[in-house]
């Protein structure tokens, strides 16, 4: 198989696909920015000053909401999974037992129980969660191992139009980063590093 070289072209191309999907989840973005200020009483400016209380300058707040999503995670957390790995076929009970054992230790490792309380607050909250299940080659002395870690909604672009993400064409997950930070990890393109404008 030959190596796959990523130079400029291959750059801008996947650049220009990530914008298509940045515009296409645009909606589900809002939604779930909507919702978290929701979920932190601030929903007044999302009224559009249609109701009354907008119309005389009244903020009505209510922990309502607060104490239903509290409930929720309780239920939640209550229901905390404990893998149990059963065999597809006979020739897979010894496997299945050995993976009995090794999971919990992964989850041990990786705090999962925090990771599952997020997934919870994000599920309820912004109406949906997703978590990155990954090798990390940093782990254990440059050894590597599994890393479990949730993802922010609003940091992961798929094509537009899927409900699975597996079916997408293209996925990308992005995050902010410091850009001295990138310039330390990266000297020969320091140049070409700058800092993120908002415009604000």
């Amino acid at each position: 198989m030959d190596n796959i070289v990523i130079g400029n072209e291959q750059v801008k191309e996947a650049y220009q696909i990530l914008q298509e999907y940045k515009q296409g989840k645009q909606t589900i973005d809002e939604r779930a920015t909507e919702n978290q200020e929701w979920w932190r009483l601030r929903h007044c400016g999302y009224d559009n000053g249609t109701n009354e209380a907008a119309a005389k300058d009244e903020k009505p707040v209510s922990a309502w909401l607060f104490n239903s999503i509290i409930n929720k995670h309780a239920d939640i957390m209550d229901n905390f999974p404990k893998p149990n790995i059963l065999p597809r076929e006979a020739n897979d009970e010894e496997e299945a037992q050995m993976l009995s054992k090794i999971v919990p230790v992964i989850f041990e490792q990786n705090d999962y129980e925090a990771v599952y309380s997020q997934k919870g607050y994000d599920l309820n909250i912004e109406g949906g969660c997703a978590t990155s299940v990954l090798w990390d080659s940093s782990k254990n002395n440059g050894m590597g191992d599994i890393a479990i870690k949730n993802a922010d909604v609003h940091n992961l672009f798929w094509e537009p139009g899927k409900t699975d993400i597996q079916d997408s064409a293209n996925f990308f997950a992005v995050k902010l980063q410091d850009a001295d930070s990138l310039k330390s990890q990266f000297p020969e393109m320091a140049e070409r590093i700058s800092a993120y404008d908002s415009g604000t």
